[in-house]
Protein backbone atom coordinates (compact mmCIF):
# COMPACT_ATOMS: atom_id res chain seq x y z
CA UNK A 1 0.00 0.00 0.00
CA UNK A 2 0.98 3.55 -0.91
CA UNK A 3 -0.06 6.85 0.39
CA UNK A 4 -1.27 9.07 -2.41
CA UNK A 5 -2.35 12.72 -2.27
CA UNK A 6 -4.70 14.23 -4.81
CA UNK A 7 -6.71 17.30 -4.74
CA UNK A 8 -5.79 18.02 -0.97
CA UNK A 9 -6.80 14.34 0.29
CA UNK A 10 -5.13 11.75 1.26
CA UNK A 11 -5.59 7.73 0.74
CA UNK A 12 -4.14 5.07 0.51
CA UNK A 13 -4.42 3.10 -3.11
CA UNK A 14 -3.02 -0.59 -3.88
CA UNK A 15 0.26 -0.73 -5.53
CA UNK A 16 2.34 -3.33 -7.32
CA UNK A 17 5.45 -4.69 -5.01
CA UNK A 18 7.61 -3.20 -8.03
CA UNK A 19 6.13 -0.06 -8.53
CA UNK A 20 5.85 0.75 -4.87
CA UNK A 21 9.89 0.11 -4.85
CA UNK A 22 10.27 2.02 -8.01
CA UNK A 23 8.39 5.10 -6.68
CA UNK A 24 10.12 5.25 -3.11
CA UNK A 25 13.38 4.41 -5.06
CA UNK A 26 12.91 7.51 -6.94
CA UNK A 27 11.61 9.93 -4.24
CA UNK A 28 14.68 8.87 -2.10
CA UNK A 29 16.67 9.89 -4.89
CA UNK A 30 15.38 13.12 -5.42
CA UNK A 31 15.38 13.89 -1.13
CA UNK A 32 19.14 13.19 -1.30
CA UNK A 33 19.83 15.35 -4.55
CA UNK A 34 17.34 18.29 -2.83
CA UNK A 35 19.04 18.30 0.80
CA UNK A 36 22.35 17.58 -0.60
CA UNK A 37 21.91 20.86 -2.63
CA UNK A 38 20.34 22.79 0.14
CA UNK A 39 23.27 21.46 2.53
CA UNK A 40 26.04 22.61 -0.17
CA UNK A 41 23.69 26.27 -1.39
CA UNK A 42 23.57 27.38 2.59
CA UNK A 43 27.41 26.52 3.03
CA UNK A 44 28.49 28.93 -0.35
CA UNK A 45 26.13 31.45 0.63
CA UNK A 46 27.29 31.36 4.27
CA UNK A 47 31.18 31.83 3.20
CA UNK A 48 30.46 34.31 0.26
CA UNK A 49 28.35 36.31 2.26
CA UNK A 50 30.52 36.40 5.43
CA UNK A 51 33.53 37.85 3.00
CA UNK A 52 31.12 40.17 1.56
CA UNK A 53 30.16 41.67 5.14
CA UNK A 54 33.90 41.98 5.95
CA UNK A 55 34.21 43.89 3.14
CA UNK A 56 31.53 45.95 3.38
CA UNK A 57 32.12 46.77 7.26
CA UNK A 58 36.05 47.26 6.37
CA UNK A 59 35.35 49.46 3.98
CA UNK A 60 32.15 51.42 5.14
CA UNK A 61 30.48 50.92 2.00
CA UNK A 62 27.00 50.94 3.26
CA UNK A 63 25.02 51.56 6.08
CA UNK A 64 24.96 50.16 9.90
CA UNK A 65 21.89 48.73 9.37
CA UNK A 66 22.28 46.67 6.10
CA UNK A 67 25.75 45.73 7.04
CA UNK A 68 24.47 44.21 10.15
CA UNK A 69 22.11 42.43 8.10
CA UNK A 70 24.20 40.92 6.23
CA UNK A 71 26.58 40.32 8.81
CA UNK A 72 23.79 37.99 10.23
CA UNK A 73 22.94 36.50 7.40
CA UNK A 74 25.85 33.69 7.41
CA UNK A 75 25.08 32.83 11.01
CA UNK A 76 21.32 32.19 10.71
CA UNK A 77 22.34 29.98 7.19
CA UNK A 78 24.97 27.70 9.81
CA UNK A 79 22.16 27.78 12.27
CA UNK A 80 19.57 26.34 9.62
CA UNK A 81 22.39 23.58 8.41
CA UNK A 82 22.69 22.38 11.73
CA UNK A 83 19.33 22.88 13.42
CA UNK A 84 17.35 21.20 10.48
CA UNK A 85 20.47 18.56 9.56
CA UNK A 86 20.41 18.95 5.81
CA UNK A 87 23.54 17.08 5.63
CA UNK A 88 22.38 14.48 8.13
CA UNK A 89 19.23 14.14 6.21
CA UNK A 90 21.14 13.83 2.94
CA UNK A 91 23.04 11.18 4.28
CA UNK A 92 19.78 9.20 5.18
CA UNK A 93 17.79 9.60 2.32
CA UNK A 94 20.60 8.18 0.29
CA UNK A 95 21.43 5.08 2.37
CA UNK A 96 17.57 4.77 2.13
CA UNK A 97 17.64 5.00 -1.60
CA UNK A 98 20.56 1.89 -1.68
CA UNK A 99 18.86 -0.22 0.60
CA UNK A 100 15.74 0.19 -1.71
CA UNK A 101 17.67 -0.46 -4.38
CA UNK A 102 19.25 -3.48 -3.12
CA UNK A 103 16.13 -4.84 -2.26
CA UNK A 104 14.69 -4.05 -6.06
CA UNK A 105 17.87 -5.84 -7.55
CA UNK A 106 17.22 -8.74 -4.92
CA UNK A 107 13.92 -8.68 -6.32
CA UNK A 108 14.99 -8.85 -10.28
CA UNK A 109 18.30 -10.58 -10.42
CA UNK A 110 17.86 -13.12 -7.39
CA UNK A 111 14.10 -14.01 -7.81
CA UNK A 112 13.52 -13.81 -4.56
CA UNK A 113 9.42 -14.21 -3.80
CA UNK A 114 7.42 -10.69 -3.56
CA UNK A 115 6.50 -11.76 -0.28
CA UNK A 116 10.05 -11.98 1.25
CA UNK A 117 10.65 -8.53 -0.69
CA UNK A 118 7.99 -7.19 1.39
CA UNK A 119 9.17 -8.69 4.90
CA UNK A 120 12.42 -6.54 3.85
CA UNK A 121 10.92 -3.80 2.69
CA UNK A 122 8.72 -3.31 6.10
CA UNK A 123 11.93 -4.18 8.40
CA UNK A 124 13.78 -1.52 6.33
CA UNK A 125 10.95 1.71 6.77
CA UNK A 126 10.77 0.88 10.45
CA UNK A 127 14.49 0.79 10.65
CA UNK A 128 14.95 3.66 8.53
CA UNK A 129 12.24 5.75 10.37
CA UNK A 130 13.71 4.68 13.43
CA UNK A 131 17.27 6.34 12.21
CA UNK A 132 15.57 9.35 10.54
CA UNK A 133 17.65 12.92 11.79
CA UNK A 134 15.14 15.14 13.23
CA UNK A 135 15.24 18.81 13.27
CA UNK A 136 16.96 19.75 16.68
CA UNK A 137 16.61 23.27 18.04
CA UNK A 138 17.46 22.62 21.34
CA UNK A 139 20.96 24.66 21.28
CA UNK A 140 18.89 27.29 19.64
CA UNK A 141 16.25 27.39 22.38
CA UNK A 142 18.95 26.82 25.35
CA UNK A 143 21.10 30.06 23.54
CA UNK A 144 17.53 32.00 24.05
CA UNK A 145 16.66 30.69 27.54
CA UNK A 146 20.01 31.81 28.51
CA UNK A 147 19.78 35.29 26.83
CA UNK A 148 16.52 36.25 28.31
CA UNK A 149 17.56 35.18 31.58
CA UNK A 150 17.42 37.86 33.98
CA UNK A 151 21.08 38.93 35.39
CA UNK A 152 20.44 39.20 38.92
CA UNK A 153 19.04 34.97 38.39
CA UNK A 154 22.47 33.89 36.68
CA UNK A 155 25.10 32.89 39.06
CA UNK A 156 28.01 34.47 39.45
CA UNK A 157 31.97 33.67 40.60
CA UNK A 158 31.74 36.43 43.25
CA UNK A 159 29.31 34.42 45.41
CA UNK A 160 30.18 31.76 47.60
CA UNK A 161 28.90 28.03 46.69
Amino acid sequence: MQRKKRKGKTRWTELDLRQELSESIEAEWRGARLTFWVTDVLLYASIVLSIAATLVVSNGWLDNEIAAIIVVVPAIAIGLERSCKFNARSDWHYKYFLRLLAIWRRLRDEKITEVDASCELTRLDIEMDQAFPHRDFTIASQQVAKALQPAHNKPSDAMPR
